[in-house]
């Protein structure tokens, strides 16, 4: 496709974007000549990426962090009427701006995970919308977000105990946290005889992005001020401050039963 003499040209056409897979077929695609020519040398040829490639790309690196039965998950098939002010909020939340966010019920099955992965998708999506990326910069750009239950932490680091090699507990937690978005799932399901294992755990993950300024989503099954022997009175402190008043409880019957 060309205008004005410029052609442009997916970057999709060559390689999708440092290996990635497109088997979607690749489209041409029609940009601002200013903001994306990597090679100011040749004026002639101004390399972008097209929406539809950005948005496969956004798929990629979900199914890469997520179950695929959680995959199809998103805010067009949330009952919305269940929970109208949590999804509300949900809809609307931007972690760009260094905010977090927690959905709390004291049920389960009422769509506190649905939420949250709707989030992480919609994040995605509009993050590889936005981005203003040369073919060369995005090779080497890894996964914005990262998804990760409790129960599959803890049982990582558990796993770690005793090994020679391998990753350390600290490893472990900056491979999670290395990211501008993490989805803490189901907080408050292991247990433990004493909780200064898991305090400190949390106060590492927590801290570190609270530090960072990114954002969290977190998912648990009882309020935040409940969880403070779970993860520790400095974590709830944080959490605090990084959620606001981004903090919803997610009403509504088991969905899990209601289905069958």
């Amino acid at each position: 496709m060309s205008e004005n003499n410029i052609e442009f040209v997916c970057i999709g056409a060559k390689a999708f974007v440092g290996g990635y897979s497109n088997k979607n077929g690749i489209h041409s695609y029609l940009g601002d000549i200013e903001k994306r020519n990597p090679r100011p040398y040749d004026p002639k040829y101004n390399h972008g990426l097209c929406d539809e490639c950005r948005v496969e790309v956004a798929n990629i690196w979900l199914k890469s962090i997520c179950e695929e039965r959680l995959q199809s998950l998103s805010f067009d098939n949330f009952i919305k009427e269940k929970s109208l002010k949590a999804y509300e909020s949900a809809i609307s939340f931007d972690p760009t701006d260094g905010k977090s966010i927690m959905f709390w019920s004291k049920s389960p099955g009422t769509g506190k995970t649905h939420l949250s992965i709707a989030v992480v998708k919609q994040y995605l999506v509009n993050y590889m919308l936005a981005y203003n990326l040369w073919g060369k910069e995005f090779s080497s750009h890894r996964n914005p977000a990262n998804i990760i239950t409790e129960t599959e932490l803890i049982d990582q680091i558990r796993a770690s105990f005793g090994e020679d090699e391998g990753e350390s507990e600290s490893e472990i937690v900056s491979r999670h946290t290395n990211v501008s978005l993490l989805l803490l799932d189901d907080v408050g399901k292991v247990t433990f005889a004493k909780d200064d294992f898991l305090n400190r755990i949390y106060f590492m993950v927590i801290d570190r992005m609270y530090n960072k300024k990114k954002s969290l989503i977190i998912t648990c099954n009882s309020p935040l001020m409940e969880l403070s022997r779970h993860i520790g009175q400095s974590c709830v402190s944080r959490l605090y401050e990084m959620c606001g008043s981004n903090i919803f409880e997610v009403s509504g019957k088991d969905y899990r039963r209601d289905s069958k």
